[in-house]
């Protein structure tokens, strides 16, 4: 587990030095760094071992019912996960998830970046509508996207996915809020 931690840490702190590195050396030593850590692939496999130790689905799930989302009678709650590193929302009972990452690690999650979605829903032919979610699962994602503007625009895109009165969990690392230069409470 404590190697785990140190290369999801170690992760996040070279990406955010080759995302401020101002010269083509500094980018170049933090390139190699991530080459010798393992990339994107040591990060995932890393994530995947830390989140099989706490059960995000059974905190989804209980947030859901304390909500009235889980209801007897009720269609199954459509749920969108994005930067799914686990397969425990899917395989949750009572609910319609979709899981999708950058870059899948399980064939049961779909490889795709969020930010292409179609704002409003997935369109459905059948009714000529879009369908959005009744609720979002975005952990350990959001700290990931290290451009200000991005970020905001991924928070505007999440909630394009989502349902009137729909809810979204996003849920982030303390150190990232603890360290962030740009918080101040």
């Amino acid at each position: 587990r404590k190697h785990a931690r140190k290369v999801t840490t170690k992760y996040h702190r070279i990406t955010e030095g080759l995302h401020q590195a101002e010269s083509c050396q500094e980018q170049a030593k933090f390139a190699a760094e991530l080459d010798a850590l393992g990339g994107v692939d040591a990060y995932q496999k890393a994530s995947v071992f830390n989140t099989s130790l706490h059960s995000t689905s059974r905190w989804v799930v209980k947030r859901l019912r304390m909500r009235d989302f889980l209801c007897h009678g009720r269609d199954r709650p459509r749920v969108l996960e994005i930067g799914a590193i686990n397969t425990q929302l899917l395989t949750t009972p009572g609910l319609s998830v979709r899981a999708i990452d950058l870059n899948s690690q399980d064939p049961r999650i779909e490889q795709q970046d969020f930010m292409q979605l179609p704002h409003g829903g997935e369109h459905d032919a059948s009714t000529a509508l879009s369908r959005t979610y009744d609720a979002l699962v975005c952990s350990m994602v959001l700290n990931c996207v290290p451009d200000a503007r991005v970020r905001f625009d991924f928070l505007i895109s999440m909630r394009s996915q989502l349902r009137k009165g729909g809810v979204a969990f996003i849920v982030l690392p303390r150190s990232c809020l603890a360290h962030s230069r740009t918080l101040t409470h």
